[in-house]
Formats: C-alpha cells, sequence, structure tokens
C-alpha cells in the first residue's frame, strides 16, 4: 500500500504544476514613461524611435508630448502601432493640411474663382468701420479634422488615463503664460492644441483657457510622465540647442536662437529627470520641412549602439509583449455604424445646404475618407471657423457587432464674418509696355438671406479702371440655380498698333448691366444664360488719317460710340487640382454671343469661342496642352470686337492684343518641372519650363490654311508665391520678334 500510496501522491502533484504555472504571478516590471519633445517636422523622428521600441519588444506604459511630440504621442496613445502612424502621417499633405482653404478640387466653381483673384490665405472681415482678422494666420482646420479621424476609435473615452496608453499633452495658456497639462476631453483638440504654433496656427479653446504650443512651456515633459507614474522615463529630445557666439553671425541665425531660448531653457531644466535621452541627429532638417519625412523617420531608427545596449534591458519576451500589444488594441473600437447625423451650432448657414454634402448613409459604417471629404466640402464654403465633428457611441444590439453611433457636427462661423474685404494685385507682364500694375480691392457680403446670396463688389486701379457690382441669389437650398444682375463700368487704354509700330493710345470707355440665370455644377462649373445692355465709347490719342485705321480694320472714325444689346451663354468647367501651375486636370470655357439690333445694339452679329486646357504630371514633370478657338458663326464682328491675341500667354513675342481677327485658332504644348520647394512663408515651388504655340487670327475663312500659321516659343522661369503666380520668361515670334516679360500677382 506504501509504494501505491507514493505513486498516487506523485501523480498529484505533477499533474497539479500546469496549473500552478499559469497561476503563477508575472514578475512585477517596471513601469515604463515615454516623453516626446517639440520641434516641428523634426519630430517626426519620433515615428523612428516607436519603430525601434517596438522591434525590441519594449512597452510603453505611459506617453506624454508636446506639439509633434503630441501628435505622435497622441497617435500612440490611442493605439496605433509605429507602422500605423508612419502611414497615417505620410498619408498627409502638410503643405495642404497647414493651409485653411480646402484641396480645389472640392471647392464650388464660385469659391475657385475667389481663390485664383485673391493673395494670400489671410481672410479680412468688415464690422462697421473695423476690418477684423483671424486669430492665427492659419486655423489648422483640416490638419483638426484628419487628428479627428485618426482618433475615432477612442473617441468614446474621456480621460486620457482610460486610453489605450495613459497620455498627457502640453499646451500654453497664452493669457497667463502658464503651462497646462491636457489629461481629459478631445484627443485629437488636445493634440491640436499643444502644436498649435503662434501665428502660425491659431489657438484652441479648452475649459475656457485660449491654449497655444506648449513647447514655450514645456517642450519635453520628463516631469509631466514621471508624476504620471513611470519608474522608468525615455526622453527623446529633437530641439535644437543654442549656438555658441561664433555662429550667431547673421540675422537669421540671431533670430533662430531667440525664437528657440524659451523652448531650449525649460528643457535643459528637466533633462536629468530622464533614465534614458535619446538625441536623433536632425542636423539639416527645417521646422516646416515635411516633404523630407523618410529621411526624418529613418533617423529617429538610427540609434547609436550605447542607446540600444541601455534599451535593450527593457525588452519583454516576445509572447509577453504579444500580449501586452493585444491589450492596447482592445481597446480601440471597430468601426461604428452610423445611427444619426446632428447638426449644432447657430449658423446663417440653413442645415439643409449641409445635410445635402453628407455622403454617409444610415446604418452602414462610417467611411472616414467619405467624412473627411464632406467636411472639407463645407468648410469650403467659406462661412465656417470651424467644422468639428464626434462621435456619440450607442449600446450594441448584440455582442460582437459594431458599435451604433450618432455623428455629431458642430459649425462655428467665422469670428470675422460674414462679410469680409479681399485684395488682389498683379504687376509686370510685357516690359515695353507702360502701365504694368494693377490692383483690386473687393468686399463681399455672404449668406444675405437663408438661401444663401452674395453680394460681390470690385474695385480695379491701375492698367485697367473698373467698378464691378454682381448679387447672386441662390433659388434653392441645394444650390444649383441662381439668378445673377450685375453692373459694369470700365475704362482702360490699350496702344493701337501698325505691325510693330504704336500709333496712338486707343481710351474705351463702357457701361453695361446684364441679369444671367444660371445653374451652379457643385465642384465642376456652372452654366450661365442671360441678357446684357450698354454702351461702349472708344477715344483715340490723336488724330490720324483715316484710311491708315481703315486699312489696319481696328477701329471705325464715323461712329466712335457704341450700343451693345445681347444675349450670351457660358459653360465653364474646371477640374485643376490648382490654380497656379496645376499638376493635373482640365479646364473647359466656351461662350457663345448673339449681338442683335432688336435687343439695342448698333450691329448684328454672333460670336463663338472656346478654350480648353489640359495638365498631366508625373513626379515633378509636368506636361500640358491648350487650344484657343474663336469663330464669327458667318457674321461679321464689328472691329470693336474681334478676337485678339499677343502676350505672354498667347503669342509671345508679340505686344499685348498686337494680333486681331475675325477667326482664331491657337494651340499651345508646354512643360514644366518643379525643381525645388519653397519655404511655407514664401509659397509652394519653383518652375522651370515652356512652351511651343502655333496658329493664327485671321480676317477672311479663305484665309484660314495650315501655310499660314504663326509660330512662337517661350522660355521660363516661374514661382508659386503666396503673391499669385511669378514668371519671368522670353517668347520669340517669327521675324526675330522677342519680347521679354516679368509679372507677379493673380488674375482677375
Amino acid at each position: 500500500m506504501r509504494p501505491l500510496f507514493i505513486i498516487a501522491m506523485c501523480w498529484s502533484l505533477f499533474s497539479t504544476l500546469p496549473n500552478l504555472a499559469q497561476n503563477e504571478p508575472t514578475p512585477h516590471r517596471p513601469k515604463i514613461g515615454l516623453a516626446l519633445s517639440g520641434g516641428g517636422a523634426k519630430g517626426l523622428a519620433h515615428v523612428g524611435v516607436l519603430k525601434v521600441l517596438e522591434a525590441m519588444n519594449i512597452p510603453i506604459d505611459y506617453v506624454a508630448g508636446t506639439s509633434m511630440g503630441a501628435v505622435v504621442g497622441g497617435l500612440y496613445a490611442a493605439g496605433l502601432s509605429a507602422p500605423e502612424i508612419e502611414a497615417a502621417l505620410g498619408g498627409i499633405d502638410w503643405s495642404d493640411a497647414l493651409t485653411d482653404t480646402p484641396n480645389r478640387l472640392v471647392l464650388n466653381y464660385r469659391r475657385k474663382q475667389d481663390k485664383q483673384r485673391y493673395i494670400l490665405d489671410l481672410q479680412m472681415g468688415i464690422r462697421g468701420a473695423k476690418l477684423l482678422t483671424p486669430q492665427g494666420f492659419r486655423s489648422g482646420h483640416k490638419l483638426t479634422l484628419d487628428l479627428l479621424a485618426r482618433t475615432m476609435s477612442v473617441a468614446h473615452i474621456e480621460h486620457f488615463d482610460d486610453l489605450p496608453i495613459p497620455f498627457r499633452a502640453v499646451a500654453t495658456d497664452i493669457e497667463e503664460g502658464s503651462m497646462v497639462v491636457l489629461d481629459s476631453g478631445s484627443l485629437a483638440h488636445a493634440i491640436r492644441a499643444s502644436a498649435a504654433i503662434p501665428g502660425v496656427l491659431s489657438p484652441i479653446s479648452i475649459d475656457g483657457c485660449l491654449l497655444v504650443d506648449g513647447g514655450m512651456t514645456r517642450n519635453l515633459p520628463i516631469d509631466i510622465v514621471r508624476e504620471m507614474g513611470a519608474d522608468i522615463v525615455i526622453a527623446v529630445d529633437i530641439s535644437d540647442p543654442l549656438v555658441t557666439r561664433d555662429k550667431l553671425n547673421s540675422f537669421l541665425s540671431i533670430t533662430n536662437q531667440a525664437v528657440g531660448m524659451l523652448s531650449r531653457l525649460n528643457v535643459e531644466e528637466v533633462l536629468d529627470l530622464a533614465d534614458i535621452l535619446i538625441t536623433p541627429s536632425i542636423e539639416g532638417l527645417g521646422l516646416l520641412d515635411f516633404l523630407n519625412l523618410d529621411e526624418t523617420i529613418r533617423r529617429g531608427e538610427n540609434l547609436p549602439t550605447q542607446t540600444l545596449y541601455k534599451l535593450q534591458r527593457l525588452s519583454l519576451p516576445p509572447t509577453t509583449w504579444h500580449q501586452w500589444r493585444d491589450q492596447v488594441e482592445s481597446k480601440r473600437l471597430p468601426t461604428p455604424i452610423l445611427a444619426q447625423i446632428t447638426i449644432e451650432g447657430p449658423s446663417a448657414v440653413h442645415h439643409r445646404f449641409i445635410e445635402n454634402r453628407i455622403d454617409l448613409k444610415i446604418g452602414e459604417p462610417i467611411d472616414v475618407d467619405i467624412l473627411l471629404a464632406n467636411l472639407i466640402a463645407i468648410h469650403g464654403l467659406g462661412d465656417f471657423e470651424d467644422v468639428r465633428f464626434g462621435v456619440q457611441y450607442l449600446t450594441p444590439a448584440q455582442p460582437g457587432e459594431p458599435p451604433q453611433a450618432i455623428l455629431v457636427l458642430t459649425l462655428r462661423e467665422k469670428s470675422w464674418g460674414p462679410n469680409y474685404f479681399h485684395f488682389g494685385f498683379n504687376m509686370g507682364g510685357d516690359l515695353r509696355d507702360d502701365d504694368l500694375f494693377g490692383l483690386l480691392l473687393n468686399t463681399t457680403m455672404t449668406r444675405i438671406n437663408r438661401l444663401g446670396a452674395e453680394w460681390r463688389n470690385d474695385v480695379e486701379l491701375g492698367r485697367v479702371n473698373r467698378l464691378f457690382t454682381e448679387f447672386y441669389q441662390p433659388l434653392t437650398y441645394t444650390g444649383p440655380l441662381f439668378a445673377a444682375p450685375a453692373l459694369d463700368l470700365s475704362n482702360f487704354t490699350l496702344p493701337l498698333l501698325i505691325g510693330d509700330e504704336t500709333l496712338t493710345d486707343v481710351t474705351i470707355n463702357s457701361f453695361t448691366a446684364s441679369l444671367d440665370l444660371g445653374y451652379q455644377m457643385d465642384t465642376w462649373g456652372e452654366f450661365r444664360v442671360g441678357l446684357e445692355r450698354g454702351k461702349v465709347r472708344t477715344e483715340l490719342g490723336t488724330d490720324l488719317v483715316e484710311d491708315i485705321l481703315i486699312d489696319s480694320g481696328l477701329f471705325r472714325l464715323d461712329d466712335a460710340s457704341f450700343s451693345l444689346g445681347k444675349w450670351q451663354a457660358q459653360l465653364a468647367i474646371d477640374r485643376l487640382d490648382k490654380s497656379n501651375f496645376p499638376s493635373r486636370g482640365a479646364a473647359f470655357n466656351l461662350r457663345y454671343q448673339d449681338v442683335r439690333e432688336s435687343l439695342g445694339a448698333d450691329d448684328n452679329y454672333r460670336k463663338l469661342e472656346s478654350t480648353l486646357d489640359v495638365f498631366k504630371s508625373w513626379s515633378r514633370h509636368t506636361l500640358f496642352a491648350s487650344l484657343d478657338v474663336g469663330h464669327n458663326l458667318n457674321t461679321t464682328l464689328p472691329n470693336y470686337d474681334l478676337f485678339t491675341a499677343g502676350g505672354l500667354l498667347s503669342f509671345s513675342g508679340y505686344r499685348t492684343n498686337q494680333l486681331s481677327g475675325q477667326y482664331l485658332g491657337v494651340a499651345r504644348l508646354g512643360y514644366y518641372q518643379r525643381i525645388r520647394s519653397l519655404p511655407a512663408a514664401f509659397g509652394r515651388g519653383l518652375y522651370l519650363g515652356g512652351w511651343v504655340e502655333s496658329g493664327n487670327l485671321w480676317a477672311d475663312r479663305d484665309q484660314i490654311k495650315l501655310d499660314d500659321l504663326r509660330h512662337a516659343v517661350t522660355a521660363i522661369i516661374g514661382a508659386d508665391t503666396i503673391l499669385g503666380p511669378m514668371y519671368l520668361a522670353y517668347g520669340l515670334a517669327e521675324k526675330d520678334r522677342g519680347s521679354v516679360y516679368l509679372s507677379l500677382g493673380t488674375q482677375f
């Protein structure tokens, strides 16, 4: 019996060993905190550091970040892995995300016109006799929306301690100059507040505080992550150190030292609190150098051997690491099912305008990409300073199903609206011309009534003196049908040319009144049809021999005042991605005019003209083609309304409007290359290219022949600046006609 008892006891002991091993408590490991500093685009190196930590199976229990450190750290705290953060930040067009205006392709046609008429993104409001401006140069609206989308899976979490990884964002109260540590609320707005660089991105109001970039008070929050409970703190510092006197030898270096001084000093206050300090090599990278994302992340991955050795002792076994990672991801909710849409916030814009621009369907998962495009288009209406969204999760119908949620849109109108002042200018052109400057002053009153009427008023000064006013009245809430009465009074002078010789100047005065009915095709363009009446008067600068002018086919001396009366139709399609130096898309314009004596005109004639431009790009290379066509439809155009050509963008080498005729046909083929980017404060890019042109203008239909074509070639250096496109060009046409062009400014 004794041997049997011993065998039974042994069997019982061995049979319980697996359970004992299973219930054995996991050995205590230290809690690891991660502090990420600010530094603009250089902060993308944090992503590289995260990739190293994940490759080494190092868990992070607490995260605190400032500015770009808050962006990367907040996404990591939301449960995204390092590769997911890399994909998310790499998918952002940062030059576009840091501008307030949406991508041009999602603007309606009217706003596209505004974009090419006015300089800068700065919009001023009019209230009484005061001009109002936004609080920041850019609101960062699109960046906020992107952050909201990337953190939607944890939008149900109120306190940041309950996130997949506990998190803190550091901001600065601009009113009191004190540090604010954000630990609850909207994760996306906390991140955005921490990154609100004064004068670049507008402040964010949270809990009654006006918050800006936290770098001024705590650029590397080592002490904060320590207070969260971290036993070991890994600090990643990508801020620039102060330089010595021998390197302070220019205005720029001194300015950079002054700007970085506050943030650098508050970093050095807490450096001793870090257990492991990581300082990626970020030499040569700029504060706004977002185009080198891959290189910046690579530098974050390239850590010294000594640093890797220190980190190695924090690594977990693979099984334990994956258990930790699974636990982090389990706190993220799957994409919710849309149950309802609500719109909050007082607005002069009727909610039906908003509802008609949301393409999501009730009962289907919320498509984040569609939602972002819709909200950017709503922001593109021009009425709102901020368009936010949130999700209110409902209890799922059955366990395991995707949760249902209410999509809440919060609209905040522009504090400086709804009446605005804009200005545009252009200068230059053919350097042989005298009038090389134009200025546009505009006031636009918006949302005059519930249907969204606008009243636009223009004053042009310079090469053209003009007063223009138009009242644009949508006829339905959905906005496609509209009526647009307008008045136009203008005065301008053109050189009267015979061949290449200037004989005199011709002053043209006109006054017209028009009424159009139209259909706006949302982001594609618009169609208009309407009536126009008016007067045109021409004045010659000197008395000339009548037969010279008659032979030139330009002006009639026996009737210098003309009455206008016509109905006209115009179709405009605009699908270009940019106003200046487009890289893709097409634009088409077709205009028909029927001038009749029965409508009060002095002449009977018809006129059809069209333009087509197509752009296609590969990397930095862009090919484009265009075609300009004009026809008199078997009538005779009067000499004050002929087709004209000549100048930088139409037969370079010829003088402006030097060529005229009853028929027009010009084809153009060109190429330009973006040779480098410009600093964000100056513009987008620098370009090199040119084009060739072939065509003519003819006085008679029988003259239209392939052997009667004119040719021109143009070479340009161009820049897409914040003041508009700039061109330095040389045009060469037949008979050694050459012109040098210098121009800068917008088109109006």
